[in-house]
């Protein structure tokens, strides 16, 4: 069976451009985004059938597993068809969409439209990073997180601190599951010279209206560009801890400048007694970007993993060492907001007893993707490799599981500004200090 259409020559040009596979949550530029919303019905029909083609054939070529997991994938194509030609708009499009390529399953298998990426990078206007982070607990939006040098750390905005209203709207829609911890995490962005205004709940419940300006020659570490080959921002948040060790926040493995920016702030912190590097919040990547930090840490060549491809082919994958390579104690953080490449570099350094792992256990979303540009401005992203762990088995839906489990903490912990993870890794990292073995 085989729909119609073909693969552009732009998503052809794309695919030879990059020559390397990418993880979910990696960067890609999409094309131009269509407004389609006001296509008339006869348009609308044949739109839809070059989307839906387009996904099924992609799918049915690229996808790792021939069998699809076990299912039927041309029966799946014929269940779903009718009601994708049929539907009304993008959304109920891809809503259908997604439910056929749900039933094969895995974490990188799924279609979208683009407007969220247009927002990002519409004309081109640099966004940038407010500096703090929230995360929800018990329906309340928490600050846990305040970086280094940005706008929210020189406004006065600490750790604790309940973010109540942005632009007068509450942060927490009321669809948030209220009885349960759910630590998602959002990192607010503005644009270059539009203010935006927030107000938070410090620890004395007393209101604070904060008023955050960026400007383009402002030099918060979370500005970043994007042209047709890089994403341009400081990869690496750090910062000297009390204790005496080196904190690094990687945010995850798109930059080509991550690398070199953890070698820098390494050597240039070379009186540390230890490092601790966050993947909290990492959500993947490039592979060779991994591979290319995971260097930094290992003096020996090693292997780290193994790629499984649609022909049933297995390769190893192989990193070489450098001799110069960092050799003090390493605590990396990990939670259920660490995904794909940043669960690779947390197996592979527990596995080899090269750093200990503290916080929870990963999201196990660890397959090697690719995205393809739909008719319309839409994307997909196709799980092409599989990635099978050191220990023999997939990380995929199994997740990386810390040497030192941290509990999630309520929301009086949170208030209070207490990272748990963090203070569980100086406990370790000062008793590796003492004399402490693994």
């Amino acid at each position: 069976m085989k729909y119609s259409g073909r693969i552009s020559k732009k998503i052809i040009f794309y695919i030879l451009f990059c020559c390397i596979f990418l993880f979910c949550g990696c960067s890609f530029r999409p094309a131009k985004f269509i407004d389609t919303s006001l296509l008339p019905t006869e348009e609308r029909v044949i739109l839809n059938q070059k989307v839906f083609d387009k996904v099924w054939n992609l799918v049915n070529d690229k996808y790792y597993d021939p069998t699809f997991n076990g299912k039927d994938w041309v029966a799946l194509g014929e269940k779903y068809r009718a009601d994708a030609l049929a539907a009304k708009d993008n959304k109920a499009l891809y809503r259908t969409i997604n439910k056929m390529l749900g039933e094969l399953g895995g974490s990188h298998l799924r279609a979208s439209m683009t407007g969220r990426f247009e927002d990002m990078y519409k004309d081109y206007v640099e966004p940038i990073s407010t500096g703090f982070m929230w995360q929800a607990y018990e329906g309340k939006a928490v600050v846990t997180q305040v970086f280094p040098e940005s706008l929210a750390e020189k406004a006065g905005v600490q750790r604790g601190w309940i973010l109540d209203k942005i632009k007068g709207t509450p942060p927490i829609d009321g669809k948030l599951d209220t009885a349960t911890n759910a630590p998602t995490f959002r990192v607010p962005i503005l644009d270059i010279g539009k203010p935006e205004s927030y107000i938070f709940i410090d620890q004395d419940e007393k209101e604070r209206l904060i008023t955050l300006s960026p400007e383009k020659e402002d030099k918060t570490l979370l500005r970043w560009t994007i042209d047709d080959k890089d994403i341009h921002y400081e990869p690496v948040l750090s910062r000297i801890l009390p204790e005496g060790y080196l904190y690094l926040l990687l945010k995850n493995f798109v930059s080509f400048k991550v690398s070199g920016s953890i070698k820098t702030k390494i050597n240039t912190e070379e009186g540390t007694q230890g490092l601790i590097l966050d993947l909290r919040y990492n959500n993947g990547g490039m592979e060779f970007l991994l591979k290319s930090v995971l260097k930094r840490f290992f003096q020996d060549d090693i292997n780290i993993g193994t790629r499984t491809f649609r022909s049933g082919k297995i390769r190893e994958q192989k990193i070489s060492g450098k001799k110069s390579g960092y050799t003090k104690p390493v605590v990396i953080l990990i939670g259920e907001n660490t995904f794909s490449a940043a669960e690779i570099f947390a197996h592979v350094m527990q596995h080899y007893q090269r750093g200990i792992v503290v916080g929870n256990k990963t999201k196990g979303y660890v397959q090697i993707s690719r995205k393809y540009n739909l008719p319309g401005g839409g994307i997909i992203n196709i799980p092409e490799i599989n990635y099978t762990g050191l220990d023999g088995m997939l990380i995929e839906g199994r997740g990386v599981t810390p040497d030192i489990i941290v509990p999630e903490p309520d929301l009086a912990t949170a208030r209070a500004g207490r990272d748990l993870d963090l203070g569980a890794a100086l406990i370790k990292l000062n008793a590796m200090n003492a004399g402490e073995k693994r």
